[in-house]
This record gives structure tokens, sequence and C-alpha cells, in this order.
């Protein structure tokens, strides 16, 4: 059904599907999830703005670190991504996810952001300080 929906085949699907997998599971991302203390998988999240919207979404992976800090991790599959591009294009999106998980948990600063680009299999470290993204997130609550 998903493979007629974007127009491939299913077993075209199926195939990238495939090496998506064996690309994460063959690099350092699958040792490292190893070495997480899963906290949360598709955390579903809620934050106000200053300006009415609430951002709304689901973080992939809430985890503590073996140091005890919290990572909060997105998976992405873009093709052949250049890391400055794609730090660009979702760190927006990654100052919500920490800002939502500083709040719960009365941290002080967000958490470790990172995406995680399963086809290439490194990770991305991104900045998530709020006011690094423009975004006017209401104060309440932190």
């Amino acid at each position: 059904l998903v493979a007629a929906q974007v127009g491939v085949s299913s077993a075209a699907l199926a195939g990238d599907a495939r090496l998506v997998m064996e690309s994460f599971l063959g690099s350092g991302l699958a040792a490292r999830l190893d070495g997480l203390e899963i906290l949360a998988r598709e955390l579903p999240l809620l934050l106000p703005s200053r300006e009415g919207p609430v951002w709304r979404g689901s973080i992939d992976l809430l985890a503590r670190e073996a140091d005890g800090s919290l990572l909060v991790v997105d998976y992405k599959t873009d093709r052949d991504p250049v890391d400055s591009e794609i730090g660009r294009r979702y760190a927006p999106q990654m100052a919500v996810y920490a800002e939502a998980v500083r709040r719960a948990y009365s941290l002080a600063e967000p958490p470790r952001a990172e995406l995680w680009l399963l086809r290439a299999g490194r990770a991305v470290v991104l900045e998530t300080a709020p006011e690094m993204t423009r975004l006017k997130l209401d104060p309440a609550d932190g």
C-alpha cells in the first residue's frame, strides 16, 4: 500500500529499507544505541510558544548516556546529506524537542541533540539553545 502511494514497487521499497538497516547496523550508531539507557521511543510532545501555536511532534529516541546526561535523537534517512545543511534544516525541530525535554526534566540546559543519519551511519550534533533557532518558546514552566 505505501509503495503504491509513493509510486514505487514494493520490492524497491523493501530493498531500500534493507539498505538503510544494513547501513545502520554496520555503523557505530548501532553499538552506541546498545550502550544507552533507553528512556522513551516515539515520545509525543506538545510545547507552547509565546505566539500561540503549540509545537507538536514525536521524539524518536530519548536516552540517558553513561555519564547520566540526556540525549535526544531524531532518525533521518536523507540521501547524501551534507552535515551543515541537514543541521540547519532540522535545528528548529530539534531545539523544540530539546526544550521540551529540558522542561520535563527541569534541566538547567537543554540536553544534547543529535540527528542519526541511518543511511550514512553517522550522527550530527546540533546546537539546541532556543535562541539559536529564533523560536519564540514560551518561558513558562522553565
